[in-house]
């Protein structure tokens, strides 16, 4: 059990509905993020990993569209954005969508900046060139407005947002490292923002906390390096001078504060980078704080948070350890001390992984593909959350992606890994028994990502589909149904697909296939030609006309609607929105047979979804766009 490389940021809510509290990770080096379902004991599940952008620094979980379900989104360093995964409510979560914020964001954090009922985003971004904090703001259902910019001091590392000045509009605060000061930006209401006030610290700030710390009702704030700094807070936005109070570690990298020993005073925990520890200090309830306690962690831990994970009342610590690849568990006892730690973690470079009863007794077993050691290791369920050692089978190089289906239908699973830099998959036919037959690969194009089992082709048998990173195409291998696959069929899409998926698009019966294109900044909708009800035909006299799927789509400005007429006819093309009113006319004329297409230029129309029905006489058919501003 365990995460991915490099876990920098954890949170802790209830993902699944089911009143536990869950734990993610963002993971700086594998590009994606940890979801690990709690037991409600105070142990977890195995994690499931999402891709999002380049570099994830930080993840925050929260509703952001509004269906009562927590979404997750992360603060992506090196590409810029931010990822937006919305929750299915079970614990699992839809492929992501990208967001402009700023250059080099390290931090996020949502609530509702304007008032609407909606929650917005707000990054820092850590770029010698920027200084400053981005706001999103959110339509409400899921998607977001472009990012408006606010300058804040020098290198802000940490961001979030509370109420300062007591006016019922929350405020931003930022840590600024290179500054040495936190900058207090008051909002209007609205969304928008005044400008920052900056407050000096004793040390570079790399972690900012808001909590009352010594009881008078306004909000202060902590900062965290070598040192706690504490700002108590006037209840005008403004706030005092700091008064320092040592961690006892080695380079503090994040601070969180709540009650650990039950008398109702904020308390603080920080974690230590260089000294692999947590330093826990009591509050006295005054704003001041005893002398730290120690408690060993992973190696070089980057932030911490405290939640009751085992139902007993006491607050308990989590923190995410990014050179030991894990999560520690550090179970409250409620008097302010701390059981030993619990790890989660895999200690190969597991990139992807996937679970499947592999064995056939009815407990589901676990797979991980290990990039540098061309690995994937099975372990096998014991029925009681735990498993057996890892049993490993040679892949091909570099595996970023493992899944299992019954590729040669024999009713047990199989395995399949896409090989980045082999530029193959490998399939591993299972015995049944839970173990597996040597690999046999079969060529792709360049980079290949992400693979998915499905049948494509309608004959019953699983094919295979990989998104390829470098060859910017997918390619498609149609299964014989034996185990063994046909030479790929490749479709270009836009540039570097990092994550493929697949669904019934267009109503038709047929798979098709998506892609999140990471350098293009857009997705590639792949419509299946295959299936009965693709094409117009002569097997279906009664229709008149075929309405196409819009492309691109989702879309950010403009888009094109194609359909094809099969004889001369009156048509015309409508847009709605989601409460049914028409909000443009495309097309009301008389045309030729033959194929069609009309360009929808939405620059003045909001984000969401929309519809679009052609009409012909007596006939109709409606098609679902998304328009992301």
């Amino acid at each position: 059990m365990g995460c991915p490389l490099t876990p920098s940021s954890v949170f802790s809510v209830d993902l699944d509905g089911d009143g536990v509290k869950d734990l993610t990770t963002a993971n700086s080096l594998s590009d994606d993020v940890s979801v690990l379902l709690g037991n409600g004991d105070g142990t977890f599940q195995s994690p499931v990993q999402y891709a999002v952008g380049e570099y994830p620094s930080s993840v925050f979980p929260i509703d952001l569209d509004g269906d009562g379900v927590n979404d997750l989104t992360t603060a992506n360093s090196l590409s810029g954005d931010v990822s937006i995964l919305l929750g299915n409510g079970d614990g699992t979560f839809q492929d992501q969508v990208q967001y402009p914020a700023g250059r080099y964001p390290t931090s996020v954090f949502s609530t509702d900046f304007n008032n609407d009922g909606n929650n917005d985003l707000v990054t820092s971004n850590r770029h010698y060139h920027s200084d400053e904090v981005s706001v999103l703001l959110g339509n409400g259902d899921g998607t977001f407005q472009s990012p408006v910019l606010y300058a804040a001091g020098n290198d802000p590392v940490s961001v979030l947002a509370i109420d300062l000045d007591c006016d019922g509009n929350n405020d931003l605060v930022s840590a600024n490292y290179s500054s040495d000061d936190v900058s207090v930006i008051l909002g209007n209401g609205d969304g928008t923002f005044q400008g920052a006030v900056n407050y000096a610290t004793e040390e570079p700030p790399s972690s900012v906390f808001s909590a009352d710390f010594n009881g008078d009702g306004y909000s202060d704030l902590g900062t965290t390096d070598y040192d706690v700094m504490i700002l108590l807070g006037n209840g005008d936005g403004t706030f005092q001078s700091d008064s320092s109070y040592s961690t006892g570690g080695d380079q503090s990298t994040s601070l969180y504060s709540s009650d650990f020993d039950s008398d109702g005073i904020c308390d603080l925990v920080t974690c230590n980078y260089a000294s692999d520890d947590l330093s826990v200090l009591l509050g006295n309830g005054d704003g001041t704080f005893q002398s730290p306690v120690l408690y060993p962690v992973g190696e070089f831990p980057s932030s911490v948070i405290s939640v009751d994970f085992n139902g007993d009342g006491a607050n308990d610590l989590v923190s995410a350890n990014s050179a030991s690849n894990d999560v520690s568990i550090l179970l409250g006892n409620g008097d302010g001390t701390f059981q030993s730690q619990i790890s989660y973690g895999v200690l190969t470079r597991p990139y992807s992984v996937f679970s499947q009863d592999f064995n056939n007794d009815g407990d589901l077993d676990l797979v991980t593909a290990s990039l540098n050691f061309n690995r994937v290791s099975v372990m096998l369920g014991n029925g009681d959350g735990s498993f057996q050692n890892a049993v490993h089978y040679v892949v091909g190089n570099y595996p970023t992606s493992v899944i299992s289906a019954d590729f040669d239908g024999d009713g047990d699973h199989d395995i399949v890994t896409a090989n980045r830099h082999g530029n193959s998959v490998s399939i591993l036919l299972g015995n049944g028994d839970g173990t597996f037959q040597s690999r046999m690969d079969y060529t792709v194009q360049t980079g290949p990502c992400a693979a998915i089992p499905i049948d494509l082709d309608g004959d019953g048998y699983i094919d295979l589909a990989t998104s390829n990173y470098f060859s910017h195409d997918v390619s498609v291998l149609l299964g014989n149904g034996d185990g063994t696959f046909q030479d790929p069929l490749n479709y270009a899409v836009s540039l570097i697909p990092i994550s493929l998926y697949s669904a019934d698009f267009d109503n038709d019966g047929d798979c098709d296939l998506v892609t999140a294109n990471h350098l293009s900044d857009n997705l590639s909708i792949l419509l299946n030609l295959t299936g009965p009800y693709s094409t117009i035909n002569e097997d279906s006299p009664n229709e008149p006309f075929m309405l196409h799927q819009n492309t691109p789509n989702p879309f950010r400005s403009q888009t094109v609607i194609g359909y094809t007429l099969r004889e001369a006819s009156y048509v015309t093309i409508d847009i709605y929105d989601l409460i049914g009113r028409r909000i443009a006319s495309l097309v009301s004329s008389q045309q030729p047979a033959g194929y069609h297409q009309i360009q929808w230029n939405s620059d003045r129309t909001a984000s969401g979804v929309y519809f679009y029905v052609a009409r012909i006489g007596e006939h109709a058919s409606t098609r679902r766009m998304i328009l992301l501003q």
